[in-house]
């Protein structure tokens, strides 16, 4: 019973750290990519 609880905290930690790290990758991608598409569209 106690091993099921830990699991289940385990699981919903590492689902918030996955959605914490997308949501990190997705705003490093928009910085970076920004200026070359920006550039693209006036060229």
């Amino acid at each position: 019973m106690k091993l099921g609880k830990v699991m289940i905290n385990v699981h919903s930690v590492y689902a918030l750290l996955v959605i914490d790290l997308a949501r990190s990758i997705n705003r490093l991608h928009r910085i970076i990519s920004y200026p070359y598409t920006r550039n693209h569209y006036s060229s």
